[in-house]
């Protein structure tokens, strides 16, 4: 009798930790998403407003800094693409404007002035006491 109690106990037991487990991560992704979403919604509004001020130098850099980091997250979750379809052609054109972004990006090493320039250096931040 007490055997069967305890594998009834572990069974629950099991049941109620594997709940919670997935549980914990349906919440971690609804987090993940509900800050991706925040994200989304931040950067188009800023988009927005650059676009009703009519400030098309700002709105065509924010969108270029945007598609060159979806470019690169594609790239690096699905690969290159082949084919011949109407998204291979746009993501081709993209990966180009992309590339234009990137080369126009500021180097971090160049404005950090006192870090040496060597793969292995560890740097570390450290927050000031007040």
């Amino acid at each position: 009798m007490n055997g069967k109690l305890l594998i009834g106990v572990l069974a629950v037991l099991t049941a109620l930790g594997i709940t919670h487990e997935l549980g914990s991560r349906t919440g971690m992704q609804t987090a993940i998403v509900q800050s991706e979403a925040q994200f989304r919604i931040s950067i188009f509004h800023g988009l927005y407003l650059s676009a009703q001020k009519g400030d098309i130098t700002n709105l065509q850099n924010n969108l270029g800094i945007f598609l060159l980091g979806e470019v690169r997250a594609y790239e690096y979750r699905f690969g290159e693409l082949n084919g011949t379809n109407r998204f291979v052609e746009r993501f081709r054109e993209a990966k180009q404007i992309a590339y234009q972004v990137e080369r126009q990006l500021i180097p971090l090493s160049s404005v950090l002035t006192n870090v040496p320039h060597s793969p292995d250096v560890k740097i570390e931040l450290q927050r000031e006491k007040p």
